[in-house]
């Protein structure tokens, strides 16, 4: 029985980190199109940059919060 839940719990993990990593990669790959693309967006104005760069970049951060949150978790053991 201990087996059964310890590999619920792994399953859990690795499918919160392949959550948290596809939206981390999905956000790091707008945000380098944006900035780094040498395209049309350079043409726009500064606002509209930052506009469309706050979302992501709270989207970055608050999945690297969460993967803070669930390395805690699983050295705690509460996961």
């Amino acid at each position: 029985m201990k087996i059964k839940e310890r590999l619920k719990s792994l399953f859990g993990v690795f499918w919160n980190l392949a959550g948290i990593g596809t939206m981390l990669l999905i956000s790091l790959s707008f945000f380098f199109t944006l900035i780094l693309n040498e395209g049309e967006i350079y043409m726009f104005p500064l606002w509209i940059k930052t506009v469309l760069l706050i979302p992501l970049l709270i989207m970055g951060l608050s999945s690297l919060c969460l993967i803070a949150i669930l390395v805690i978790q699983v050295i705690l053991g509460d996961y």
